[in-house]
């Protein structure tokens, strides 16, 4: 894929009905997967930790066996909660949010970062997004959920780093995956020019 280089690659999968390949079976790309993502400033694409106010955007990098479909997406953007890898939901307001279709394997959603009175004192901002090919997705931010006109929504979640928390220079990505009440975690720290990223990607 001509852009992968520009993302951590992360495995994630959509919802499946059985429970028994999709963690062994996590580099396959065998149906549509969000493979990794970053974050920006328009102002500064080489810069990842984003000022109050300013205009950024989250790239999500999607693919899938024949190629990725057309998919509707729609976003939230809250103050992330606190804790060491806490589950990805927003346990505050709404802050930003949006919503729109994409075809090729990047997506991009602009994100307007919230003014300094609104943030208060938070170092991150969790970004919770869905996509559907069928319909436009409804997504819960507090449930961290989503519907589809008809299937499966793919689900992922992304951590941005505010300019607050001190400049990002490296890319870090935290892999989250939530199959039939199994959960785990993992961390991988990677050296690179590019933006920074910290990201969650969660299976539903």
């Amino acid at each position: 894929m001509k852009a992968t280089s520009l993302f951590a690659i992360a495995a994630a999968t959509t919802a499946l009905a059985a429970c028994d390949d999709s963690i062994h079976r996590g580099w396959l790309v065998d149906r549509t997967r969000v493979l990794g993502a970053r974050t920006f400033a328009v102002a500064d694409p080489d810069r990842a930790s984003l000022d109050p106010g300013e205009a950024g955007r989250v790239e999500w990098l999607v693919a899938a066996p024949e190629g990725t479909p057309a998919l509707a997406w729609s976003f939230v953007a809250c103050v992330a909660p606190e804790g060491n890898f806490p589950e990805p939901k927003c346990e505050t307001a709404v802050l930003a949010s949006g919503s729109g279709a994409a075809t090729g394997e990047i997506i991009a959603m602009d994100l307007d970062v919230p003014p300094a009175a609104a943030l208060g004192n938070a170092t991150e901002l969790l970004v919770l997004a869905a996509f559907c090919a069928a319909g436009a997705p409804a997504l819960d931010a507090r449930a961290f959920a989503a519907t589809c006109a008809s299937g499966e929504p793919l689900l992922a979640s992304m951590i941005v780093r505010l300019a607050s928390a001190g400049p990002n220079a490296s890319i870090s990505a935290a892999v989250r995956l939530k199959r039939c009440g199994w959960k785990a975690t993992t961390r991988r720290r990677f050296i690179a020019p590019a933006a920074a990223i910290t990201a969650a990607i969660s299976v539903g």
